[in-house]
């Protein structure tokens, strides 16, 4: 009888236990499905934006800040700017500071003109060993280098460099 009864007690804490493991399980499901996740935030950018809208140099605020900057939304650790057809200019001396993915995209390599207007400095510089950079069909036209960089990629991580047109920029040693 003695032994009868503390079989029957373990086989009682072994239902109770698996219960418990049962419902830690669906709480933990719970949590991961409700958990915020990092999303995405793409730019996408016309060549004469109109007032309040995401233009070039806000983008890259935005980015380099994980802030929202005049009509473009916090950049987050991936970012996509997308160029649509024509010259987009920059106004002033940027780099592009980022942690994580990366991806810069035009239409086509001859219609997506990214023109530095001759201003030195800008580059991509990520932040730290972390990260993928990925440029598609874009011209990369107009910029100076004067000890900062010009289209410098520094770190270490993962670069796609996909039909890019690279012209009439100078270097200034």
């Amino acid at each position: 009888m003695f032994v009868s009864k503390n079989i029957n007690f373990m086989v009682v804490m072994a239902k109770k236990a698996s219960i418990l493991v049962v419902a830690l399980s669906f709480a933990v499901a719970i949590q991961l499905f409700l958990a915020p996740r990092a999303h995405a935030t793409t730019y996408n950018l016309s060549p004469s934006p109109a007032p309040g809208e995401c233009n070039l140099n806000d983008a890259i605020d935005a980015i380099n800040n994980q802030a929202v900057t005049g009509g473009c939304g916090a950049g987050t650790s991936s970012n996509t700017i997308n160029f649509g057809s024509g010259t987009h200019n920059l106004s002033s001396p940027h780099s592009i500071t980022f942690d994580g993915d990366l991806s810069i995209n035009g239409v086509s390599a001859t219609s997506s003109i990214l023109d530095g207007n001759g201003l030195p400095g800008f580059g991509f510089n990520p932040s730290s060993g972390n990260y993928t950079l990925t440029m598609t069909n874009l011209t990369l036209q107009n910029f100076t280098d004067s000890d900062t960089g010009t289209l410098l990629f520094s770190g270490k991580g993962s670069i796609s460099l996909d039909h890019l047109l690279i012209h009439d920029n100078t270097c200034i040693a």
